[in-house]
């Protein structure tokens, strides 16, 4: 299978053969239904995956440390950070 690297900033990365053998699977973001993206980080973070809700995770912990992209991803931090702050309420 050839993989390609349809990103932004990516485009002089060339397309790369991966014999179907060695390939465990293709993975790509999933576009979701809800436009509302305000609900859809909060029902997210109360629905974690493979862990427990982020305040059952952090609780009786008197600090707590967030990573976070730098400027040079195109990771939504500003949307998703006041959610991840309000969430161990």
């Amino acid at each position: 299978m050839q993989v390609t690297f349809d990103y932004p900033m990516y485009e002089n990365i060339s397309p790369v053969d991966v014999p179907d053998e060695r390939l465990m699977g293709v993975w790509a973001p999933t576009l979701l239904e809800s436009k509302d993206e305000h609900a859809e980080l909060v029902r997210s973070f109360s629905q974690p995956i493979g862990k427990g809700r982020l305040r059952d995770e952090v609780k009786g912990r008197r600090n707590v440390l967030v990573l976070i992209d730098d400027g040079t991803r195109f990771t939504p931090t500003a949307k998703i950070l006041p959610v991840l702050v309000d969430e161990p309420g």
